[in-house]
């Protein structure tokens, strides 16, 4: 956002020639917002001048020019007339001249500045007598304001930097014309002839509309333009100009409807009905739902409340009789509208700051008192139409200890009172039983979402001194046993994931991604909607990390054969209450296919004996989620109590991700967080050695491996380790594959004899037989 230096000191009762602005910065910064940039604006006036059309052909334009005593040939361009007046641009006088170009006034946008408005005496220099040549002008981040709607305006930044100079800052009064009000409730039936004003949407708070009548639209003004294009504002004509000139000054929006155009003479502010289109002044055909608010008449919408204007209803030549509108909307809707058909304009960056209320009607005021400054040859109305309640300022009560014991240090109250009044505050002091208080009435223009508590107060008085005048204290910590358990936790799964499982760590964010999930083909369920998003595209959170896994798979399958990520995040389900937990996923990845569920497996199993968990897997046949494939899922299970899926991922998503096989493991992350293995104690080892044996097996698909593997440890007491350590299928074996175990015999009082190895054996190839199971 571009502020002019020299347009807001006409706000404040000080040259603006006598201010060090390098200091100036420096304390703004420090108080109040960040400058990104700081640029000495010189235009040379003999540069300029104004010339006078006298031919308009097809490839180019003749003017008469004054004051170079001469007449000039530019390049043609469109709707150009005999007679209007333009503002040509030359280096100097070997150079031929030009169209002047907005950025030749300072502006960093492109485009030719428009016809003028300008006497005839003029035209041979003397306009240039009341042109700001020279200026300064400020680059403000808009983040570091965007909880300031009245920084929104010249105005805004005059107040604030009167504060901080200690200068008088002017009153409202010197710039507005006070005008009568007519209007109650959200209704107003206007006399026969005039426009009548309602309110038919929840969404506009206030609506009031000024009239100029017996207009007469004129070119652009000549001093208006360089104070417009200087900020990057782009002048049209000097109605249009009028209302975006108030804008940029006060702060507050203003929209300018033919009164001609208007079918029913009426015009309010009301919720858009589904199908209805509108066509915008940039041409742009949109097609409304009933979630826009628009500006309407009996008939038709005119314009995208709060955004843009309409095509239809808008200034032109023969143009006789203006409405201004101003308005105070809710701030959600104008963002989502904005958001939603991408038009993030001047107006609708304001509105969503939530603007002050009372501002509609001092906007209106301001643009009477412009009319007559600007001798603009229109007639105002004597009184305005203002509709809606009125908002009255805020009220905090604050004692004198809590501002001292929340700023670390003692004040003196008439600085406190000195500090608040000059930003705007009406401050009352009052003693009772010997403590110091206030009485705060907050202004309109900062309660909407800025002041709302005492700490907001603390604030103001915080900045206004520089937070470096305050002394520094180191904060005491308190010792005390902390539970690191959590943290480490933490630690030791990503530690495991990332070397052991050689994985990499993914962050997503943590909603959905519309567009992707409209791809594979998955809506979830129970999810938290937001209620005001930053986008259509990203309403409502997650509640599962697997599809930020399969993007993420997609994104890089092109350049990589083998993939692994994993992430460990939060995700939501909205189940009558909103439930938060954390959790745990990951997703293998091979384009050659020769990726297996029990690969995984024993990959995850590196895990599960990193945190000292003892899991089961138990075969899903109809898994929760689609991606998962039938039959090649199970879940994953502690102390019979299910932890987590493992599954191989279903053709029908692979087709998304590219060539290739993959599978997703999703755990409970609390779960991994709340277990507490048991404490491991030392155990002597054994005086006498093991013996261990493979066991190879043709086993049915449907018995499960962990199944057979407990059989296995079952069959003899002195079986203490049972491991699957190899498996493959044949195609000829249509309901079958080979499974090999190898399990481990020991007896902790001697060493184990073959006789006794072979009769233990001869137990466990019972013992599967009994299961239906082939010894090989």
């Amino acid at each position: 956002m571009k502020v002019s230096l020299r347009w807001l000191f006409e706000h404040i009762d000080a040259s603006w020639q006598s201010c060090d602005v390098q200091l100036l910065v420096k304390r703004f910064i420090e108080s109040v917002a960040e400058v990104e940039e700081v640029h000495e604006l010189v235009l040379d006036q003999n540069s300029f001048a104004l010339g006078q059309v006298t031919a308009a052909l097809d490839g180019e334009v003749r003017l008469n020019v004054p004051e170079w005593h001469s007449d000039c040939k530019v390049t043609a361009r469109t709707h150009t007339n005999v007679g209007e007046r333009y503002l040509l641009f030359r280096k100097n006088a070997d150079v031929s001249a030009r169209w002047a170009m907005l950025a030749d006034l300072g502006s960093s946008k492109d485009g030719l500045v428009p016809a003028l408005f300008v006497d005839d005496k003029d035209l041979t220099g003397s306009w240039k007598k009341r042109i700001a040549w020279t200026d300064t002008l400020l680059v403000i981040d808009n983040k570091s304001i965007t909880h300031r709607p009245d920084m929104w305006g010249h105005r805004g930044f005059a107040r604030e930097v009167a504060a901080l100079l200690d200068v008088p800052f002017k009153p409202l009064t010197d710039f507005c014309t006070p005008l009568a009000r007519t209007g109650e409730g959200k209704i107003y039936k206007a006399p026969k002839g005039r426009v009548n004003v309602a309110i038919h949407s929840n969404a506009c708070f206030r609506f009031a509309t000024l009239s100029l009548h017996d207009v007469t639209v004129r070119p652009s003004l000549v001093p208006v333009i360089f104070m417009l294009a200087r900020v990057d504002a782009r002048p049209i004509d000097s109605i249009v100009d009028l209302t975006n000139y108030v804008m940029l000054d006060i702060g507050q929006p203003l929209h300018a409807f033919d009164a001609a155009k208007l079918d029913g003479a009426t015009i309010s502010p009301r919720n858009a009905r589904n199908g209805e289109t509108l066509v915008l002044l940039d041409g742009q055909k949109i097609t409304l739902s009933s979630e826009d608010l628009v500006i309407a008449d009996e008939q038709k919408p005119l314009a995208l409340a709060g955004v843009m204007g309409g095509a239809l209803s808008g200034i032109a030549a023969t143009t006789k009789e203006v409405v201004i509108e101003a308005a105070h909307f809710d701030a959600a809707t104008i963002r989502r509208t904005a958001a939603r058909y991408k038009l993030r304009t001047e107006a609708s960056a304001r509105f969503e700051k939530t603007l002050d209320p009372q501002g509609n009607v001092i906007a209106l005021e301001r643009c009477a008192k412009l009319c007559r400054d600007w001798q603009l040859s229109v007639q105002v109305a004597e009184s305005l139409v203002s509709l809606g309640d009125d908002v009255q300022p805020g009220e905090i009560t604050i004692s004198h200890a809590f501002i001292e014991a929340r700023l670390g240090s003692e004040m003196q109250s008439i600085k406190i009172v000195n500090i608040l009044e000059k930003l705007g505050f009406n401050v009352q002091l009052h003693v009772v039983d010997g403590e110091t208080g206030y009485h705060i009435l907050v202004p309109t223009f900062r309660s909407t979402k800025d002041v709302k508590i005492s700490e907001d107060i603390v604030e103001e008085i915080g900045r206004s001194l520089g937070y470096t005048s305050i002394a520094p204290i180191m904060p005491l910590l308190p010792a005390e046993v902390k539970d690191l358990h959590n943290l480490n936790r933490v630690r030791l799964i990503k530690r495991v994931m990332s070397s052991a499982l050689s994985m990499r760590e993914l962050y997503s964010y943590g909603l959905c991604d519309e567009a992707w999930l409209q791809e594979i083909g998955w809506q979830p369920e129970n999810t938290v909607e937001i209620k005001n998003p930053l986008s259509e595209q990203w309403r409502r959170t997650v509640t599962t990390l697997v599809p930020a896994l399969l993007k993420a798979v997609k994104e890089n399958s092109v350049q990589q054969d083998q993939l692994r990520f994993f992430e460990w995040a939060r995700v939501w389900r909205n189940a009558q209450e909103i439930i938060e937990k954390k959790s745990l996923a990951a997703i293998f990845y091979d384009k050659s296919g020769k990726l297996s569920f029990y690969d995984v497996k024993a990959e995850l199993q590196k895990l599960f004996d990193a945190l000292s968990l003892t899991v089961a897997f138990k075969r899903v046949d109809e898994p929760i989620y689609p991606w998962y494939m039938p039959h090649q899922t199970a879940h994953i299970l502690v102390d019979g109590v299910v932890v987590g899926t493992l599954g191989m991922v279903h053709p029908s998503y692979m087709q998304h991700l590219g060539n290739g096989i993959a599978a997703v493991a999703e755990l409970d992350g609390d779960f991994l967080l709340q277990h507490k293995a048991l404490v491991k104690r030392f155990v002597p080892f054994a005086k006498v050695p093991s013996s261990a044996r493979d066991v190879s097996l043709l086993v049915p698909l449907s018995l499960e491996a962990v199944r057979v593997q407990s059989e296995i440890t079952q069959a003899d007491k002195r079986i203490v380790d049972v491991s699957l350590v190899d498996f493959f299928e044949k195609a000829e074996w249509a309901d079958k594959r080979s499974l090999t175990f190898r399990y481990v015999m020991q007896d902790p009082e001697k060493t184990l004899t073959k006789e006794e190895a072979d009769a233990i054996e001869q137990r466990v190839v019972a013992k599967l037989v009994a299961l239906g199971v082939t010894v090989r």
